[in-house]
């Protein structure tokens, strides 16, 4: 079975925090990695998300991934950019 990983990056403008990861989080941005299962059958090649996870620097400065509900960083950054918006308009 075939697997592939993507990495794409986001950028937070305030702090947030997501249940997988039990803490709050610093404005910033962050790596998002996606991991993919090719699914068998299909006529043209169709993947299916087999995780999520985020990458964050530990006290020593080195890197973790920490397993997170993309649906739940999705909505993060919905949020994000809702209150960033919503700040650009009072101004």
């Amino acid at each position: 079975m075939f697997q592939r990983t993507t990495e794409r990056t986001v950028t937070f403008q305030r702090p947030f925090s997501l249940r997988g990861v039990g803490k709050s989080l610093p404005p910033g941005q962050y790596l998002i990695e996606t991991d993919e299962t090719l699914l068998d059958g299909t006529s043209m090649p169709v993947y299916r998300r087999t995780a999520t996870s985020i990458r964050l620097l530990d006290a020593t400065g080195g890197q973790q991934l920490v397993p997170v509900d993309p649906d739940e960083l999705e909505a993060a950054l919905f949020a994000d950019a809702g209150q960033s918006g919503a700040e650009r308009k009072e101004r």
